[in-house]
């Protein structure tokens, strides 16, 4: 099986609902960035991606773009807004209520979009989102859930089995940090837009490579493996995108730490 139809193959499993169809989808977190993740603005909307992963192994999988909002207050410090401002200097406020969270692609990752015109409101010229440790985000209520989470479920989620995620998945050495580098890859690209080869050739050198050391040395090799499987794939086969095999590829290191993490916590929800 070629590295693309394997992954094509991964999406599927993350992407297809569980048989709760109608329960309310898992409670999700999403990992530390290590650093801010820049917003492209466009259409009145600055967003990004962000690699998340599933709390609760009990319950169905989120469809795509299923609305999420931040669990606990946006003032905890955890989930920071930075503002470029015009002066050149970083504000750095709480991700306010304007905040929009939608799943992509499962639990694998989750998009977060705010409006434009803070730019404006900010005198700023370029806006980023920082993810600090134990972020979790609980799904929007909607009148199909006919088994929402209850406070006990919740508060196991965000207590002890957030606490696993953060040393299990926050924590997890290369696998995590490789998936880091290839978020960074996946948002560099536009999201529907295919980009011409030197684009793609030097998409490495123009944003992973501009990585803190620490991250480069421990996820380095393996997102500069999955890079250049994508890479070759893309040239032998023009109708996938080089961030959709990049998107697969973040979305199998999530995987493969999210089920150390479905192991520890035993199955519970």
């Amino acid at each position: 099986m070629s590295f693309r139809l394997f992954l094509t193959s991964l999406a599927l499993l993350l992407t297809v609902p569980l048989p709760a169809a109608l329960a309310a989808p898992q409670i999700l977190a999403l990992i530390t960035t290590n650093g801010a993740t820049p917003l492209t603005c466009a259409d009145g909307v600055c967003a990004a991606e962000f690699s998340a992963f599933c709390m609760e192994p009990d319950r169905a999988g989120p469809g795509h773009k299923s609305p999420y909002r931040l669990a606990g207050t946006p003032a905890n410090g955890d989930l920071t807004l930075v503002a470029r401002t015009s002066t050149g200097a970083d504000l750095r406020l709480p991700v306010g209520g304007e905040a929009r969270f939608e799943s992509l692609r499962g639990y694998a990752a989750v998009r977060i979009s705010l409006p434009e015109r803070l730019l404006a409101e900010l005198d700023a010229t370029a806006l980023a989102i920082e993810v600090g440790r134990r972020v979790a985000l609980l799904p929007v209520a909607l009148a199909r859930h006919h088994r929402p989470h209850t406070p006990a479920q919740i508060a196991r989620a965000l207590g002890s089995n957030r606490a696993i995620g953060a040393n299990i998945v926050d924590n997890g050495g290369d696998g995590a940090d490789a998936a880091r580098l290839l978020n960074r890859l996946i948002n560099a690209l536009p999201a529907g837009d295919r980009v011409d080869a030197a684009t793609r050739r030097s998409l490495w050198s123009r944003s992973a490579a501009t990585a803190a050391p620490a991250l480069l040395e421990s996820g380095g090799d393996r997102a500069r493996r999955a890079y250049g499987a994508c890479l070759a794939e893309v040239s032998s086969d023009g109708r996938f995108s080089l961030r959709r095999c990049l998107e697969h590829a973040h979305d199998h290191a999530m995987w493969v730490l999210n089920r150390r993490y479905w192991l520890a916590v035993g199955g519970q929800s």
